[in-house]
């Protein structure tokens, strides 16, 4: 049964309640994250609303409360005490902001916490960190442990690529092949592209000439200009 959208707000409203008088610290968080705009369609609200909600949580040991309040609000001090609280989303965040610029050695070990708290970026990251410093070992084991874990299409290009390049971890075109397609399925335009090479010349799969040129047009279509020359 459809529903109009003051019901739904209704609805909203009465189980963000019912979280709250349970105590679950997370229903303040996604109150917070209303206010602060970070919904797609629901304009920005009130910033100091947001501010007392994620204190509420913040009291109550919530560190994923003190990572929204470190990126979202600027501040430096919640996003690394977030960090050491066991947060993987604020140390793969604080990592990723070195790596940005280009601080590699610094960010290694923020990405490795971030990695044994599970984050699944940071797993691939770490992987993709030693990897630059020729550590093979520890680059194939969480490189393929990340892409495994992410479900992320962006990520199972960059896996393919390196595992057709074979410089540091081993060249495996059946293991490229195999994420260019998951990519490609999840319409990631760069697995399409890399998917149709290796279905033209037979990389890490069985040559198809009549399905390559169906990938390649998809590009072609929307005038991507990175799939002229190899659809020629």
């Amino acid at each position: 049964k459809m529903c109009n959208l003051s019901h739904c707000s209704e609805l909203f409203k009465f189980n963000m309640l019912g979280a709250k008088i349970q105590g679950l610290s997370l229903a303040y968080v996604e109150e917070a994250k209303i206010e602060l705009g970070l919904y797609e369609n629901i304009p920005k609200g009130d910033v100091n609303k947001a501010q007392e909600l994620l204190q509420i949580a913040i009291d109550a040991g919530d560190s994923y409360a003190l990572y929204i309040r470190g990126r979202y609000l600027e501040d430096a001090h919640s996003l690394r005490e977030a960090s050491n609280k066991g947060c993987g989303k604020a140390s793969y965040y604080i990592g990723k902001i070195m790596i940005d610029e280009h601080q590699h050695d610094d960010a290694l070990p923020i990405i490795e916490r971030g990695a044994s708290q599970g984050h699944p970026k940071a797993v691939f990251i770490y992987g993709y960190l030693n990897m630059l410093q020729k550590n093979k070992e520890k680059a194939e084991e969480f490189l393929t442990k990340g892409v495994n874990m992410a479900g992320n299409s962006i990520i199972a290009v960059k896996y393919g690529l390196e595992r057709l390049k074979g410089s540091v971890i081993s060249r495996k075109e059946a293991e490229a092949y195999k994420w260019f397609e998951f990519a490609h399925n999840m319409n990631n335009l760069d697995g399409t592209l890399n998917l149709a090479i290796c279905l033209r010349d037979g990389i890490g799969c069985t040559q198809d000439r009549k399905k390559a040129p169906l990938l390649f047009k998809i590009g072609c279509k929307l005038k991507i200009p990175e799939f002229y020359s190899p659809a020629s």
